[in-house]
């Protein structure tokens, strides 16, 4: 049966949905008592007119009548027992509503006939007087009970009255006329109940079934809500303005141990402090003070962040965030990890990762902190300079790893020697300092110096392998060779280089001798003013290599000089005398202007190599920086893009404003940036993310013993993953094993140099290196893609 058109008939608004007209059907049907006594009464008193008037006609309209209300009663049951499945479905309820429409309309077109039969058949008043009280009584009720769906409704009024009026038009009598008019008047005003019933239903049950749906959303709002709420990691509860809880999630209590805890709504900050007293999850000083700095920021409508000790040594931040109606939502975190991190990253700054002492950084603090205290207590203190012997053998000839054991090992005797108030550090390398306090005089100096050389100078087992130690050491002493840090720590170390002038393996007090000692570095400084004009400089080339692909990606140039007198000397002869003196300026100029030149030829050979120099601290706040940077690539002809500049974190340190802005002004040029020696330094990890950096370079001491120790291995996969959320490359220096080179790899490094792969070399044998490798890698491809293909 198509239904199309009684469902546009009953259902025409577009507001009637499903289960709207579910609830106007369901109208129809569901009061069976007052349609079974309703159609009872009718059926009665239509039998009863029947009887009364005797007429045949009258009583098969009663008969009509009773069948029409048996029919009714039927599906009024059926209905109540329909299936379940049906109740919203759209063809069902209209199939339902035609059902009841059609009994409807039979019942009222049954008691239109009686009303006729009566009117034309006697002339009998009390019969017209029943049968018209049965229809009006009926059309009365059919205006009540089904003005929600009027289409129903205004159908049994026309099936009741119409019949009705025509029979009484038809008896041709002053009295029926107005009878028949009254009836008309009756019915136009059942016609404006049934539409205004009809519209207040559906208004009725629009707004029901948008309280119903809002009911249903909020619910499951609410839901999600809740599962949200008590499945965060962090804790969460909101206060109202008397600071009562409004609502709290079960991660509260679990972060402070205290599961059982009840943080239900309307208890204040100091009850649930109690409660947490109690529960042993706070101290009651805790307690005390978490309930205090909550009422005092609530009042204050104060955004603050307070950190909370647990009696098993975790640390919770509580962070309360003001709400404008004066409440406060405080969240609830355990940073016990990320604290001790920072304080791990914090140490890692100002100590030595190798051997655990202060790094040079720390020692200056602490040295400019000696000398404060001393000025104010009138006591002197003194300084030790030690500088191993014979160092750089013992790593040529073992190894990077064994020489760092060596450094640790050192570092573990001068702590032994020193005492509880005395401060030893690593400046770097294999020199080490320490503070002697309490030294009033020299000669108490002396011997805790010579105390440490001869505990230095037992062998140590290195590597299976028995070493023998030595130190040269340099003894100042404050104020009498030094008023301030500088001073002192250069005048020790002249007396280092007086220990070592004299035979090594000795300790030696600051003299003027010492100073003769330091003028044989001027000579080295003086020769060194005209190394330039004499063409002795030259740069060396140590290449890079790709981990993923294995290809080249560019070159460090390294700055050598060659002596008249001295022979081949390495940077740490000659670059911290040129950056004392300035030098370093002219000469980072050369190097650079160099470097670029080398590229272009290399490039016109069609090696296309991108090239990083080395910027020192005075390069980089020399006014003229950037200006002298766009001259060396004029000069060449180099694109911007293949040059890369070189920093150390203590360079930006040292003044991190006036560094960031030069180095963005080195950006906007086009140049690359990358961080050297990266964690060796002090570092501000905040300052980090605002350099323009385009690498980062793990410092080589991690790379040493990455295979063996995990504070290294730890640091250098922190870099890594520093330098990728950073979207940075990272490139790892001093490589010398495969081993190191496949944990690299393993970990997301970029790229490498060191000795595994090739030694600083001069510019022509760098090109002869790279062009022998990039023909080998490209033989190696090529047999590679045969293979797979053979294969």
């Amino acid at each position: 049966m198509d239904l199309s058109f009684v469902i546009r008939f009953f259902a025409r608004d577009s507001r009637i949905t499903s289960d709207v007209l579910a609830d106007l059907v369901a109208s129809l049907y569901a009061p069976l008592v007052s349609l079974a006594l309703g159609s009872a009464s009718a059926v009665s008193l239509s039998f009863a007119v029947a009887v009364y008037a005797g007429l045949p006609q009258l009583a098969y309209c009663a008969v009509l009548i009773a069948l029409v209300t048996a029919l009714r009663t039927a599906s009024v049951l059926a209905y109540r027992r329909r299936d379940p499945a049906t109740y919203l479905d759209l063809r069902a309820l209209a199939r339902w509503e035609v059902i009841y429409a059609m009994g409807a309309y039979a019942f009222s077109g049954s008691l239109g006939l009686l009303d006729s039969a009566a009117l034309t058949a006697t002339n009998d008043p009390v019969v017209h007087m029943l049968v018209l009280t049965v229809t009006t009584g009926c059309t009365a009720g059919a205006v009540v009970r089904n003005s929600g769906v009027r289409n129903i409704a205004v159908g049994q009024i026309l099936f009741n009255v119409v019949p009705l009026c025509a029979a009484a038009i038809m008896r041709n009598e002053e009295a029926y006329y107005v009878l028949a008019f009254v009836f008309v008047v009756f019915a136009l005003s059942g016609f404006d109940i049934c539409f205004y019933q009809s519209a207040n239903t559906l208004r009725v049950l629009l707004a029901q079934k948008k309280t119903n749906d809002l009911a249903r959303l909020l619910e499951e709002q609410n839901r999600r809500f809740d599962a949200a709420l008590n499945n965060m990691p962090q804790g969460l509860c909101m206060f109202d303005a008397e600071g009562r809880v409004v609502v709290a999630n079960a991660q509260v209590g679990r972060l402070c141990g205290a599961a059982g805890v009840d943080f239900a709504p309307g208890r204040t900050m100091e009850e649930l402090a109690q409660h947490l007293e109690m529960a042993g999850a706070l101290s009651k000083d805790a307690a005390d003070c978490v309930a205090a700095e909550f009422i005092d920021n609530l009042k204050a409508r104060r955004a603050a962040c307070i950190l909370v000790p647990l009696p098993d040594s975790r640390l919770i931040c509580a962070t309360q965030t003001p709400q404008a109606d004066g409440g406060a939502v405080v969240v609830y975190e355990d940073v016990t990890e990320r604290h001790e991190a920072e304080a791990r990253v914090r140490y890692l700054a100002t100590h030595d990762a190798l051997t655990d002492l202060p790094n040079r950084s720390l020692f200056t603090q602490l040295l400019r902190e000696e000398i404060v205290a001393s000025q104010r207590d009138a006591r002197p203190f003194g300084l030790l300079f030690i500088d191993l012997d014979r160092f750089k053998s013992i790593n040529d000839t073992l190894g990077h790893g064994a020489g760092d054991a060596l450094l640790r090992e050192v570092s573990r005797r001068l702590k032994k020697c020193l005492r509880d108030g005395d401060t030893a550090a690593r400046l770097g390398g294999d020199e080490f300092v320490a503070i002697v306090r309490d030294a009033d005089m020299r000669e108490h100096v002396i011997r805790i110096a010579e105390a440490v050389l001869a505990d230095l100078r037992a062998p140590a087992v290195i590597g299976g392998r028995e070493c023998g130690v030595s130190a040269s050491i340099g003894v100042a002493l404050y104020p009498a060779d030094g008023e301030d840090e500088d001073t002192l720590l250069k005048n020790a170390d002249s007396a280092m280089y007086l220990a070592k002038s004299e035979g090594k393996s000795v300790v030696r007090q600051f003299s003027p001798k010492a100073k003769t000692q330091t003028l044989q570095g001027l000579t080295l400084e003086n020769d060194l003013r005209h190394a330039l004009e004499r063409n002795e400089l030259v740069v060396y080339y140590q290449p890079k290599r790709r981990l993923s692909t294995g290809e080249l990606t560019g070159v460090e140039a390294l700055l050598r000089w060659r002596h008249p007198d001295l022979g081949l000397l390495s940077p740490d002869r000659f670059i911290p005398i040129a950056e004392e003196t300035g030098l370093i300026v002219p000469i980072g100029k050369w190097a650079m202007e160099t470097a670029c030149a080398q590229h272009m030829q290399w490039s016109a050979a069609g090696l296309n190599l991108r090239v990083a120099v080395n910027l020192s601290p005075r390069q980089l706040y020399d006014d003229q920086i950037t200006a002298k940077i766009s001259e060396a690539l004029a000069k060449s002809g180099m694109w911007p893009e293949w040059l890369e500049l070189e920093i150390t974190e203590n360079m930006v340190m040292q003044d991190a404003g006036d560094a960031l802005s030069v180095l963005r002004a080195i950006k906007e040029i086009g140049v690359r940036l990358a961080i050297d020696d990266f964690g060796a330094g002090h570092t501000s990890f905040a300052l980090v993310k605002q350099i323009p950096l385009d690498t980062i370079k793990i410092d080589r001491y991690f790379v040493n013993d990455i295979l063996t120790d995990p504070n290294d291995r730890a640091i250098a996969e922190a870099i890594i993953s520093l330098g990728h959320a950073l979207k940075l490359s990272v490139v790892a220096e001093g490589v010398e094993t495969e081993a190191q080179e496949a944990f690299l790899r393993e970990h997301g490094c970029n790229e490498i140099q060191g000795y595994l792969f090739s030694r600083p070399l001069p510019a022509e044998a760098l090109f002869t290196f790279a062009s022998d490798y990039n023909l080998g890698r490209l033989l190696r491809v090529r047999e590679g893609a045969a293979l797979m293909k053979s294969a």
